[in-house]
C-alpha cells in the first residue's frame, strides 16, 4: 500500500487538506479477470474458477458463478462474495439470479442465499423447507419464485411463502432431468425431458406441452427462454423457436452435446451455445465468421454460458477456456490458417488473379479465403511459372523466356501497378537492373535502374521512386537519369517504405522512426503525425484505396484513418496477439487488408475496422465508484455501487473514501486522473484507485475522475458532496443567536436589563 498527501491551501480559510491516495496493490486481490485473449482467464480475486456455470450482467459490473465461489467483475479487478460463511455445509454453486439490488446464489447441496449488493450482507433464505437444499436452478417472476429441484419444481408465492410442487399440477407427465428455467415478470417457461411447462401469471394458468407431440425431433428439452416474443427450446438434435413463424433449427447432433444457452446480442444478432460458439443465421447455426480458426477449433467445444458484458461484447464461459471476452473490434479479424490451423509460416508474396487471392509461403502455392482466411487448394509445383503469385509475373517469364524459379525466388523483382492491364517490372539479374513498361502483354519500354531495389513505387507525376538494399533512395528524373539521395544524406537505415503525400514523402526507417522529406526543398525531419511520434523500429507501412496510413512496428499495428489527425493502436482488441511485425508488414487484397505479425497472420476489414475506431472515439465512461466508505460521529459507514453521486455528510464528518475503478477491461490506458475542486488534475497511474479526503472544510465539494486518454467532460464522472457545519455555524446555530439576541434587545427596551445591572453594582462581586 503506497500513501500519498497533497496539501491544498484555501484563500479564506488556510486549511490543508490531506488527500490520502491508498494505492493498492491489491483491491481486493488484484487479478486479470476478464480475458482478453482467447485463452481466457480461469482465476478470480487470485482464486481458481473451476468451471463457470453461469454469469450475470448489471450496469458495468458483471457476476461469475464458478465452482469455487461467486465472483464480483469490474474490468481488470474481481472479488469474491460472501454469503455461505459455514465450513462444513457446502456444495456446488449452480446458479445465480440478478433481481435488483439482490443477486441469489443457488448452492446445490446447501440452499438459496440472498446478497444485498449494496451493502454486502447476504442471507439465506428457505432453509426451514426440505427441497431447499436440492435446489439446482431458480428463476422469479413479480408472483412467484420457481425453484427445480431437478425432479420437480417448486413454485413459491412471494407475498404469503406458500409453496407448491408443480408436479402435483400435471396429468400427461411428470417433471424429470430439469435444469432449465425461464421467467419474466408475469410469465415462467419450465424444460424437461418429457416436456415443458408455459406459466401465465398464475398457477392456475399451466399448460403443459409434451416432447413427442409438440416437439417430436427433441428427445428431451434442455434450454428455454423467450426472445422478443418468441419461445426457443433446445436439446441434443437442435432448437425450436416457436412464434409467428415457428422452425426447428437442427445442430450437428455429436454426441454428447445439447443446446446450453441462446442469448440475442445488441445488434439483433442470436448466438447460440452448444458447447461451441454458434451464430442462428435464419434456419441455419453457423460458425462466427471473425476470429477463425481459434472459434471454430476443437478448443472451443465447452461452451456452458453466454452474455453480453457491459461494453456490449460477447462474454462465453467455457469449462476449458474460462470466462472469454469477445468485444466487436474482433468481429473485423481472422488469422490466416490451414486445415483448422493457424500459419506460423511467413507469407512470402500474394496476388489477385483469375482464380482469386493467391499467397505463397515456403510450402507453395495456396488460394485465400477472404471472407475466412482459410488456406485451400495447395500447388505445389515449386519449379514452374505457376509457382510465381501473379499474372503480371508469368507475363514477364513468358515475354523475356526467363527461368521462373530464378524470378520466382529473385529478392530483386516486383512490379508496380501502372493502370488497366500495365505495370512496370523490375528486375536485377546480377549484371543489369531495368524497369519494364508492359502493356497489353506486350514491353512497351525500357529503363535503366539502380541495382538490388527491394522496393519501387509510381508518384503522382508519373515518376518511379526505388529504395535499394543500402537505403539509398531513387528518384526519376528521366528515362537515363536519377537523383539519389544516400542513408548518410537522410540519417537512416533500415528503410522499409516510401509514401508520398502531398507536401511531402514519408520514409520508414528501422531505428530513427519515420521521416519526411520535404518536396519542395528536400529537407529531412522527423514525422510529426500524432501517435506515431515515440516510434522508431518501423516494420512496413502502407496507404490503401481508402487514403488510410496503416503502420507496423516492433511496438505494435498502427492505423490512421483519413478523416483523422491522429493514428490509433490496433492491438488486442482487435484480435492481434502480435506486438511486433514482419518487414513489409502489409499486403491490400481484394477485401480485406493481410498483415504480417512476428507469430501470426491476420486478415482485417478496413472499413468495419474504422468505424469501430470512430465508435470507440466516441465511447462510454469507463471508470465506476464501487463504493464510498465514511466516518462521523456515528461510526463508519459503507454503500457499493450507488446509484446517486451527490452525497450528504454530517457535521461530524471525519474522513470519506471513495474507490474508482477503470471497468472496460480493453481500455489501453493504466491509470486514472481525479480533480477536487478548483485544483488541478492529479494522476495516480493504476487502474484501481482509493482516495481518502479528510479534515475538509465545511459546504459543498465537486470530485471529478477520468481515465487519462479519454479527456472529454462527458466521459468524466462527476461526484458531489456537503459536509454540514457543526449546530454553532448552522442555520440552526444562527438562529437561535437571532432569537437570544432579540431577546436582549426586548428585555433592554423593557428596562429590565438596566434593573439587573443597577442590581448587580450593588454586589461585592461588582465592587470587588
Amino acid at each position: 500500500m503506497f500513501t500519498e498527501t497533497i496539501c491544498a491551501y484555501r484563500q479564506k480559510i488556510h486549511t490543508c487538506v490531506p488527500i490520502f491516495l491508498i494505492f493498492f496493490l491489491v483491491f481486493p486481490k488484484l487479478s486479470h479477470a476478464i480475458g482478453i485473449n482467447l485463452e481466457g482467464r480461469t482465476s478470480f480475486d487470485g482464486i481458481p474458477s473451476g468451471v463457470i456455470r453461469d454469469l450475470e450482467v448489471s450496469n458495468k459490473v458483471v457476476y461469475v458463478a464458478a465452482e469455487n465461489g461467486v465472483f464480483e467483475v469490474i474490468g481488470h479487478e474481481s472479488e469474491k462474495l460472501e454469503f455461505n460463511t459455514s465450513v462444513h455445509a457446502t456444495g456446488v454453486i449452480s446458479d445465480i439470479q440478478l433481481n435488483g439490488t439482490d443477486l441469489w446464489v443457488v448452492e446445490y447441496g446447501v440452499g438459496v442465499f440472498k446478497v444485498n449488493l449494496q451493502n454486502k450482507n447476504s442471507q439465506q433464505v428457505f432453509s426451514d423447507r426440505e427441497w431447499s437444499s436440492s435446489i439446482w436452478t431458480m428463476a422469479m417472476t413479480s408472483s412467484h419464485l420457481y425453484f427445480s429441484v431437478i425432479d420437480d419444481v417448486i413454485a413459491v408465492d412471494r407475498t404469503t411463502g406458500q409453496s407448491t410442487s408443480l408436479n402435483s399440477k400435471l396429468e400427461s407427465f411428470k417433471l424429470n432431468g430439469t435444469y432449465s428455467l425461464f421467467a419474466n415478470n408475469h410469465n415462467a417457461y419450465v424444460a424437461s425431458n418429457k416436456g415443458y411447462l408455459s406459466i401465465e401469471g398464475a398457477l392456475d394458468n399451466l399448460q403443459e406441452f409434451k416432447l413427442s407431440s409438440k416437439l417430436p425431433l427433441l428427445s428431451n428439452a434442455t434450454f428455454i427462454k423467450v426472445i422478443d416474443e418468441e419461445l426457443y427450446i433446445g436439446g441434443p438434435q437442435g432448437v425450436y423457436i416457436l412464434g409467428s413463424n415457428e422452425r426447428f433449427v437442427p445442430t450437428e447432433g455429436i454426441g454428447g452435446t445439447y443446446i446450453q444457452d441462446v442469448v440475442k446480442g445488441e445488434d439483433g444478432v442470436i448466438w447460440v451455445s452448444d458447447g461451441r460458439l454458434l451464430l442462428l443465421e435464419g434456419e441455419k447455426l453457423s460458425a462466427p465468421p471473425f476470429m477463425n480458426p481459434i472459434l471454430t477449433s476443437e478448443a472451443i467445444r465447452s461452451v456452458t454460458k453466454i452474455a453480453i458484458d457491459p461494453y456490449k461484447s460477447i462474454l462465453i464461459a467455457s469449462s476449458q477456456l474460462g470466462l472469454v471476452s469477445l468485444p466487436k473490434t474482433k468481429l473485423v479479424t481472422n488469422l490466416v490458417s490451414f486445415n483448422g490451423s493457424v500459419v506460423r509460416e511467413n507469407i512470402q508474396k500474394t496476388s489477385i488473379n483469375e482464380n482469386g487471392t493467391i499467397v505463397r509461403t515456403e510450402k507453395g502455392l495456396f488460394q485465400l479465403n477472404e471472407k475466412s482466411g482459410e488456406l485451400v487448394n495447395t500447388h505445389l509445383e515449386k519449379d514452374k511459372a505457376e509457382f510465381c503469385t501473379s499474372w503480371q509475373e508469368r507475363a514477364f517469364i513468358r515475354l523475356n523466356e526467363i527461368d521462373p524459379s530464378v524470378l520466382c525466388n529473385s529478392e530483386f523483382s516486383h512490379y508496380i501497378e501502372a493502370g488497366k492491364n500495365a505495370f512496370y517490372f523490375y528486375f536485377d539479374d546480377g549484371l543489369d537492373a531495368n524497369y519494364y513498361y508492359i502493356a497489353d502483354n506486350t514491353i512497351r519500354d525500357i529503363i535503366k535502374a539502380p541495382n538490388k531495389v527491394v522496393f519501387s513505387s509510381l508518384l503522382s507525376g508519373g515518376e518511379i521512386v526505388a529504395i535499394d538494399e543500402f537505403d539509398d533512395v531513387h528518384f526519376q528524373l528521366s528515362k537515363f537519369n536519377w537523383r539519389t539521395v544516400t542513408s548518410k544524406e537522410g540519417g537512416w537505415f533500415g528503410l522499409q517504405c516510401l509514401i508520398e503525400f502531398q507536401e511531402n514523402y514519408l520514409v520508414c526507417t528501422s531505428g530513427a522512426g519515420l521521416k519526411e522529406i520535404n518536396k519542395k526543398n528536400g529537407k529531412v525531419s522527423s514525422s510529426t503525425i500524432l501517435g506515431l511520434e515515440k516510434l522508431r523500429f518501423i516494420r512496413g507501412a502502407m496507404v490503401t484505396e481508402g487514403k488510410n496510413l496503416w503502420v507496423a512496428s516492433n511496438m505494435g499495428l498502427f492505423v490512421k484513418p483519413n478523416i483523422s489527425n491522429s493514428a490509433s493502436k490496433v492491438g488486442i482488441r482487435f484480435g492481434l496477439f502480435d506486438t511486433d511485425f514482419e518487414y513489409k508488414s502489409f499486403e491490400a487484397l481484394g477485401e480485406k487488408v493481410l498483415v504480417k505479425g512476428d507469430k501470426y497472420s491476420y486478415l482485417l476489414d478496413e472499413e468495419k475496422l474504422i468505424e469501430s475506431l470512430n465508435a470507440n472515439s466516441i465511447g462510454e465512461m469507463s471508470t465506476i465508484l464501487s463504493y464510498v466508505q465514511w466516518g462521523d460521529g456515528e461510526g463508519r459507514h459503507t454503500t457499493y455501487f450507488p446509484e446517486d453521486f451527490d452525497f450528504k455528510f454530517k457535521s461530524s464528518f471525519k474522513e470519506v473514501t471513495f474507490n474508482f475503478i477503470v471497468s472496460d477491461v480493453y481500455n489501453e490506458s493504466s491509470s486514472i486522473e481525479f480533480k477536487l475542486d478548483d485544483d488541478a488534475w492529479v494522476s495516480h497511474n493504476k487502474p484501481v484507485m482509493n482516495l481518502t479526503l479528510s479534515d475538509m472544510n465545511v459546504g459543498v465539494h465537486t470530485l471529478k475522475v477520468r481515465v487519462p486518454a479519454d479527456k472529454s467532460t462527458a466521459n468524466e464522472l462527476t461526484i458531489s458532496f456537503e459536509i454540514d457545519p457543526p449546530i454553532w455555524a448552522s442555520y440552526i446555530g444562527f438562529t437561535i443567536y437571532i432569537f437570544i439576541l432579540a431577546g436582549v434587545l426586548g428585555l433592554w427596551r423593557v428596562g429590565v436589563l438596566g434593573r439587573l445591572y443597577n442590581k448587580f453594582k450593588t454586589t461585592k462581586l461588582y465592587n470587588h
